[in-house]
């Protein structure tokens, strides 16, 4: 733990370049190895952007079930941060960890569907898509939520797929491939009615899908 905790300290003390010596990746095999996740927090937690994102990569490639609940504060936090590279990392590990009583973590990851950047945008977009039911059920706000879950109406999916709300169409989108990735035909229909932009997310999303 000692290694580590001075790898981090040096880079939180030297800045970017500390990573020279220690690349996030080589960082990262230490959490592989079981590192104690709570040592990464200073990299989480740093106000350079550069090294708050990096922290949050590592984070990404390392939590999982069962592991990462002790740094799932600091990740959720990184949210509301307002660059985009900080704010990206941390979709996959929220998501990942989310829990149905985590409501506040959830409905903050909607909002990111909304984003003015459209990378955060399209990684929240991915990760809505597939995070298990269990942990949407306890979702009741907003409303629109109802369109992921597995007893989604079709006819209320194109409604929303036309709408001017941003995060309720593309709620819709994610409802729709969670609950009709089989349906070729509605698919179809789907499509025809998406922006380029949105078409492309889709065949991201269709590489994700899982049963949840």
């Amino acid at each position: 733990m000692t290694v580590i905790r001075d790898i981090i300290k040096n880079i939180c003390s030297v800045g970017p370049s500390g990573f020279d010596s220690y690349s996030p990746n080589r960082i990262a095999n230490f959490y592989r190895r079981g590192e104690n996740l709570r040592t990464l927090v200073p990299l989480l937690t740093h106000k350079d952007p550069q090294i708050a994102s990096a922290g949050a990569w590592i984070a990404s490639e390392v939590v999982g079930i069962g592991r990462g609940r002790e740094i799932f504060d600091e990740l959720f936090q990184m949210l509301y941060n307002p660059d985009p590279a900080v704010r990206f990392w941390p979709i996959s590990a929220v998501a990942c960890l989310a829990t149905a009583s985590d409501t506040a973590e959830l409905q903050k990851l909607i909002t990111l569907i909304a984003d003015e950047n459209i990378g955060v945008r399209n990684q929240a977009l991915r990760y809505l898509g597939v995070i298990p039911i269990s942990s949407l059920s306890g979702l009741k706000d907003p409303p629109i939520v109802r369109l992921l879950l597995p007893n989604a109406n079709k006819d209320d999916l194109l409604v929303y797929f036309k709408s001017d709300n941003a995060i309720a169409r593309r709620l819709a989108i994610a409802g729709a491939m969670r609950n009709f990735s089989d349906d070729h035909n509605f698919l179809s229909e789907m499509l025809a009615i998406l922006n380029n932009d949105e078409k492309n997310e889709v065949k991201e999303i269709q590489r994700m899908i899982i049963i949840a």
